[in-house]
């Protein structure tokens, strides 16, 4: 997967502060949808908003999973190699989300 493929937001919409904060080395599925309900002005937070979702029960629950991703060493996590998991590159690839 090339992510410079992808507009700014979608590039680094936090995904990698959140992995490190979390004490993780790869990115996941998880880690996408709290970056994008992070996004105060992003597209997902208004199309729930105007769902009548409740965003901060929503992305407590994102936060309540990415917490139970596996974690590594401060160490390890401090170490900046960061990785995509196969199931993110899934949903990241053109015509292959949702298989």
């Amino acid at each position: 997967m090339n992510i410079n493929r992808f507009t700014e937001k979608p590039r680094n919409p936090g995904r990698a502060s959140n992995c490190r904060q979390a004490r993780q080395q790869q990115i996941d599925v998880e880690h996408l949808l709290l970056s994008l309900l992070e996004q105060q002005d992003g597209l997902a937070p208004a199309i729930l908003r105007k769902a009548n979702v409740n965003l901060e029960d929503l992305r407590l629950r994102a936060r309540r999973l990415v917490d139970r991703l596996p974690q590594v060493s401060l160490r390890e996590a401090d170490s900046g190699q960061l990785s995509i998991t196969g199931r993110l590159n899934q949903v990241l690839q053109p015509g292959r989300g949702g298989d």
